[in-house]
């Protein structure tokens, strides 16, 4: 296309540009690895201690420290949290924007700890002059009406949210089981937690039982459409 062909970008292309930009540095900046937790307890957990000394003695092995392994361990330490408030402090605006709309990952290649109580939401539906609930999503074992993309988007409207999102989301559900099953339309929808207990290396080593906890959150009842 010639030059004169071309047609003149106006004002809110550049902006269109400028906002694509910041969005791609926020993304950049979020991304960039601090570890999860610092704090002294977190550090004697035997697992993570064990690592850490595993790595003093490594680098102090190699000659290029003056000092103890405990002066090194102590530097390291010390040096990392120093990064880790540092990166707090000049990403803040990073995560305030992502958080605004909806794209703050929660994954970090430092990994730390499982929770001890992982909540998963699981969707029943009792059909409408039915007295049985009906499982119709358990994040636990795959999600056949919310792909992984969605799950985001779930936990932002149902139980992370408020009433009214999750009135918001149940009704959603609510349609998208009416869709799969024509012949038994929704009357209620049940959203609540399943917590399921991680075990920690100790309890994992003597054999102890996995624990679960159910939570009821909210019920929606569906109205019907009028006639």
């Amino acid at each position: 296309m010639a030059e004169a062909e071309r047609p003149r970008r106006r004002w809110f292309h550049h902006l269109i540009a400028l906002w694509i930009t910041f969005h791609l540095f926020a993304v950049t900046v979020h991304l960039i690895p601090v570890p999860p937790r610092t704090d002294d307890r977190a550090l004697a957990i035997p697992e993570v201690k064990q690592e850490i000394d595993r790595s003093v003695d490594f680098l102090h092995g190699l000659g290029l420290y003056g000092g103890t392994k405990e002066e090194l361990r102590e530097d390291g330490i010390e040096a990392v949290r120093t990064y880790t408030k540092q990166h707090k402090d000049l990403t803040w605006f990073a995560r305030y924007y992502l958080g605004r709309i909806g794209s703050t990952q929660a994954w970090n290649m430092f990994g730390g700890n499982a929770k001890e109580w992982p909540k998963v939401m699981v969707v029943e539906v009792k059909p409408r002059g039915e007295r049985d609930w009906v499982l119709f999503q358990d994040g636990r074992w795959g999600a056949d009406v919310i792909d992984h993309r969605h799950r985001k988007v779930r936990r932002q409207l149902s139980v992370g949210g408020r009433s009214g999102r999750r009135k918001e989301y149940a009704t959603f559900l609510a349609k998208e089981w009416d869709a799969l099953h024509p012949d038994r339309p929704a009357g209620q929808v049940k959203l609540f937690y399943v917590q399921q207990h991680t075990r920690t290396p100790a309890e994992v080593r003597a054999g102890e039982p996995l624990e679960t906890r159910r939570t009821l959150t909210y019920v929606h009842t569906v109205k019907e459409a009028a006639p």
